[in-house]
């Protein structure tokens, strides 16, 4: 499930996941009245993983998935964020 280059962090014994639920309300550029903001609920479906650079360890969390409910945000999602590319680092907890 997780890519090669990740291993999953472990607490006692056991990998962490779970699952972040987010909500974002009237997103506009300042400028606009607030009606016209975009609101949407989401989820990001993440666990936290540890890898290796040269002799280096780091850790941070990986998205292999997000939802949402806005046909707008859905669309407007890029290849660029693959779930490769969500490694983020350093992260306090997952």
């Amino acid at each position: 499930m997780l890519p090669g280059t990740f291993r999953p962090k472990l607490f006692n014994g056991s990998a962490i996941a779970g699952i972040r639920l987010i909500r974002l309300e009237e997103i506009r550029p300042k400028m606009l009245p607030r009606i016209l903001g975009l609101s949407s609920e989401n989820a990001a479906h993440r666990f936290a993983v540890e890898w290796g650079e040269g002799d280096q360890a780091n850790q941070g969390v990986y998205i292999p998935r997000r939802d949402t409910d806005s046909r707008m945000i859905h669309r407007s999602s890029h290849p660029a964020a693959s779930p490769a590319a969500a490694a983020r680092r350093p992260s306090a907890s997952p």
